[in-house]
């Protein structure tokens, strides 16, 4: 009879534990996962001084995990989002020398190319716009195109 009520109630114990627990859902995702999620997050809610935060301190805790390219690039996405030129400039290159080969380049290459023209650096913008035409045209015909309209509005402020 004892044995019976012991099982009773360890079976009462467990259901209770994983009801209260989500059934048993638990987030199974890896603390670098997570800290990586939390950044994202914050980036995705407009949350810059946060995101810039935990972006940072992801590539500090984390730097050879697979999220850091992604991270880099979302942290000089964020400096751009503030006006940051400079600082967005400075991810957007560390990002392109560690990721040569990886389909955001052009994307961070446009990016960084705008960042240069919002501080009048017009002649690295106008290179930068160019790089992406010569070696992305192929691959990334959209931001060519892009790339060769921001050019044509670029024209005028090169002649100076």
């Amino acid at each position: 009879m004892q044995i019976k009520r012991f099982h009773c109630t360890a079976i009462v114990c467990l259901v209770l534990s994983l009801c209260l627990t989500g059934c048993g859902s638990f987030d199974k995702r890896t603390p670098v996962v997570k800290a990586y999620d939390k950044a994202k997050a914050a980036y995705n809610q407009r949350e810059y001084n946060t995101a810039v935060a935990g972006l940072t301190s992801f590539l500090e805790n984390y730097p050879r995990s697979s999220l850091a390219s992604l991270s880099r690039f979302y942290l000089a996405e964020t400096y751009r989002q503030m006006k940051l030129y400079e600082n967005a400039i400075a991810q957007y290159d560390d990002f392109i020398v560690k990721n040569t080969y990886t389909p955001l380049v052009p994307t961070a290459i446009y990016w960084k190319a705008f960042s240069l023209q919002q501080l009048d650096r017009y002649d690295e913008a106008s290179s930068a716009y160019n790089s992406i035409i010569l070696h992305f045209e192929d691959i990334a015909p959209d931001w060519a195109y892009c790339a060769e309209q921001r050019l044509i509005q670029l024209a005028p402020s090169l002649v100076e």
